[in-house]
């Protein structure tokens, strides 16, 4: 599976340990990799809500075995996701994932050796007529 493959080749080594250090002496029901594991799937997955991301889980077990989830009973809830995602924000850690997705993108350079050349994007927000519905949504957006 190529998604497989892919979260394998994450440089997120730092940023895994980084986090087991600032969970310290806290719970571990859920292990910092499957958090980071289960973050990561929502948005590889396209899907729009955490909860849809979890609920799939919940019945792929496929998806379950990606993240290091043994069993239905160990996806997280929403509410662990929420938290781990307010320590994923802090400073250092925003800083580690910079790191990380800038080491990646020179990994990938090198097999690419024109990535970035041809690149192409959704022009579907932007208006030269002023503020419209889509702008104002992705203002309001936390992308």
């Amino acid at each position: 599976m190529a998604l497989k493959l892919f979260l394998g080749m994450l440089p997120d080594e730092k940023l895994i340990s980084a986090l087991r250090f600032r969970r310290y002496k806290g719970r571990d029901d859920y292990p910092v990799p499957t958090l980071w594991r289960v973050h990561l799937l929502r948005y590889f997955l396209r899907h729009a809500t955490m909860e849809s991301c979890l609920a799939e889980m919940r019945r792929n077990a496929a998806l379950r075995e990606l993240a290091f989830i043994a069993n239905v009973a160990d996806v997280p809830k929403p509410w662990n996701i929420s938290r781990f995602e307010e320590v994923l924000g802090e400073p250092i850690h925003l800083t580690l994932l910079r790191e990380m997705f800038e080491q990646f993108l020179r990994k990938l350079g090198m097999v690419v050796p024109d990535l970035g050349r041809h690149t192409a994007g959704d022009s579907s927000c932007l208006s030269a007529r002023g503020d419209s519905k889509c702008q104002r949504a992705l203002k309001t957006s936390h992308l």
